[in-house]
């Protein structure tokens, strides 16, 4: 999902070893997806996926992986709303961009960011994966990489030995209302699918 945190965790997963691809908007992966074909072509070098496949086909992608790992990412309300409305395009010709039509589309059911129902899918989308994951706990991770979580978290999910580098914050968003403030612009609610024979 848009503003989730997904490109400084794709960036964390690689510095860890673990090849994760991020915002796949290929001919190829878009005609697969249109028919529901999950097996990519895209993955078949990779160990996993973040952005918006991840999100939509977190239960599809566990069955067709048995054993993977899944990372939800949670952020404030308020923080996510402000950076999502900035986000999303006014322009109509970037709007039908074939990759940007079908996730957005697929996500929110519409291309015009309207506050009140992206934060109703935001809370039902986090509702729904805590509880297909209730009997699972030892398979999800939920981390709010906004607030500063990071390598604490995410190396002891993954059983990796946390590397002496800082945890990436890509995407930054400034507030133009607020000059000295600057916030990460990622972290919603979102999935990392990741094979867990890879890592």
């Amino acid at each position: 999902m848009p503003k989730t945190g997904t490109t400084s965790l794709n960036q964390a997963l690689n510095a860890l070893g673990i090849r994760t691809l991020h915002w796949l908007s290929e001919k190829r992966t878009l005609d697969q997806l249109e028919k529901g074909d999950l097996r990519l072509d895209a993955l078949r070098n990779h160990d996993g996926v973040t952005d918006i496949i991840g999100m939509l086909w977190y239960k599809e992608l566990d069955r067709i992986f048995p054993g993977s790992k899944f990372i939800l990412t949670v952020r404030q309300k308020e923080d996510w709303l402000e950076s999502a409305s900035h986000f999303w395009p006014k322009n109509e010709a970037k709007k039908k961009e074939r990759a940007l039509y079908y996730y957005r589309t697929s996500v929110f059911g519409c291309l015009d960011f309207r506050r009140d129902h992206f934060w109703d899918v935001y809370e039902d989308h986090r509702h729904n994966v805590r509880r297909y994951f209730v009997d699972r706990p030892q398979d999800l991770l939920e981390i709010d990489i906004c607030s500063g979580q990071g390598w604490e978290k995410l190396c002891p999910f993954l059983n990796i030995e946390t590397p002496d580098i800082p945890f990436p914050h890509l995407n930054h968003y400034r507030k133009k209302s607020e000059p000295g403030d600057q916030q990460d612009a990622n972290s919603l609610n979102h999935f990392i699918q990741i094979d867990s024979t890879q890592i």
